[in-house]
């Protein structure tokens, strides 16, 4: 395949992807609108998966141990949230979505 027909696929695609954002934009999927609208690679979304399971546990044993100040893992996430994404925007699409629904209620108390 030639450079220009890579160019013209790639063109393509991405206007469907820009569709498909348009089609959910009435799905209550918004943490996937959010990974289809920042060209999430599949590697970068299990990257945020994985920092949700470490903070949710870090969550549940600090829950345990008392304590009512998350401050610190709200700190945490933004520190490793990919730089594509709003802290903010990923918060509220992830409540909506209902996906960490605990962790992210409490660091919506930071936003």
């Amino acid at each position: 395949m030639e450079e220009s027909e890579v160019i013209k696929e790639l063109s393509l695609i991405r206007y469907h992807q820009r569709l498909i954002v348009e089609m959910l934009a009435r799905s209550d999927k918004e943490f996937y609108k959010l990974i289809i609208y920042y060209g999430l690679s599949e590697i970068e979304v299990q990257e945020f998966y994985d920092l949700c399971e470490s903070l949710n546990m870090d969550l549940e044993v600090q829950k345990a141990e008392g304590f009512v100040y998350y401050h610190p893992l709200y700190r945490q996430f933004l520190e490793r949230l990919n730089k594509k994404l709003s802290a903010k925007e990923v918060i509220h699409a992830c409540i909506s979505q209902k996906l960490y629904l605990t962790l992210m209620a409490e660091l919506e108390n930071y936003i």
